[in-house]
């Protein structure tokens, strides 16, 4: 049986390999976190832009709502009903479908 030794340069360039593939693998994580803290930046933006557009559609449907009155739904074709039934918790109205034939 023969024995592999290792002779010392051989050792110094498996150290100077790895230690290049640690210095490859560190830019490689460093470029990463980079790209993530930009595209988390872009998020938060959107975030906010899009909360923006819902207050102000918020703000719109408030002022629409607020301005609602029955002399303006009278104006857009609406008509009181005729009938007009409630349910109260105490009495109970049998429910059926009728599917028109």
């Amino acid at each position: 049986m023969s024995k592999v030794r290792l002779h010392y340069p051989s050792l110094f360039f498996i150290s100077l390999i790895c230690l290049g593939l640690l210095f490859l693998l560190y830019a490689y994580f460093v470029n990463q976190t980079i790209i993530n803290v930009v595209a988390r930046e872009k998020i938060e933006k959107d975030i906010a832009d899009v909360s923006g557009e819902i207050g102000d559609t918020e703000f719109d449907y408030m002022t629409l709502r607020n301005n609602l009155t029955l002399d303006v739904a009278y104006a857009k074709g609406f008509k009181d009903t005729e009938v007009t039934a409630f349910v109260s918790p105490g009495k109970s109205l049998p429910i059926t479908y009728n599917s028109g034939r």
